[in-house]
């Protein structure tokens, strides 16, 4: 069984698993997640895309049964006003902070405690207009620093910055409510303190810690996590194929 984290641990634990490796478990998988998760993924007609759905928030409930240390089945998850799921039964001091994101059959579980963190993966896709989105969604200086490199370097600068600015927002909480040109990250591939500046919150570079994950050269990956500048921040990562 895997360790549960400590309540006074400033540590951020990553578990990043193979959703179609899953695939065998799937009935089970079903019969763990709560009513409405079984409607929203019946609602979900591609069945890869469905059962993908279903192995993430199963893998999430058992994770977060592990650390709440009571069966799954006595979880009861939540949505904020702006959709950011939580832990509301049990309750837990300090609280017992997570998310989920999932790309291309990888899923990625952050879960910490007491401090609001947010979790992106993306699977690093050839077929998009990369500089479309960055004119659509990324701030004037993180647009100059992609056009800026040379163009086989681009793919990978984007999917860092689109994944930290991901993970930042799903951190805070807001979703969408917070425009992803309000704020600039670090676009180099490997770096820690992603931050640059938020224009909404002038104070946040000295309240969030944006870091990439490696988990293979066809992924990119984030975390976000509320932290003061000089507090010590580990992450441990642990891959699971199922």
């Amino acid at each position: 069984m895997a360790e549960a984290l400590h309540a006074s641990s400033n540590e951020v634990q990553l578990i990043a698993v193979d959703l179609d490796a899953r695939s065998p478990r799937y009935d089970s998988d079903v019969a763990a997640l709560t009513p409405p998760e079984r409607d929203r993924a019946q609602r979900i007609r591609v069945e890869w895309v469905r059962r993908r759905f279903v192995a993430a928030r199963a893998f999430l409930r058992e994770r977060l049964s592990i650390e709440a240390r009571v069966e799954s089945a006595k979880l009861r998850l939540e949505e904020g006003p702006h959709g950011k799921p939580f832990l509301a039964e049990p309750r837990i001091d300090p609280p017992l902070e997570f998310n989920l994101s999932h790309s291309a059959g990888i899923a990625l579980v952050a879960i910490c405690r007491g401090r609001p963190v947010g979790a992106d993966v993306e699977h690093l896709r050839s077929d998009a207009d990369l500089e479309a989105l960055a004119r659509r969604f990324f701030s004037p200086q993180e647009r100059e620093s992609l056009l800026a490199l040379p163009a086989e370097d681009r793919q990978r600068a984007f999917f860092a910055c689109w994944t930290r600015k991901e993970a930042y927002i799903k951190a805070l909480g807001l979703g969408l409510s917070i425009p992803l040109d309000r704020f600039d990250v670090r676009l180099d591939w490997q770096c820690e303190d992603a931050l640059l500046c938020d224009r909404g919150d002038p104070g946040a570079t000295s309240r969030w810690r944006i870091t990439s994950i490696d988990l293979g050269p066809s992924v990119a990956a984030a975390v976000a996590v509320a932290a003061g500048p000089h507090e010590a921040i580990t992450y441990r990562l642990e891959r699971r194929l199922t």
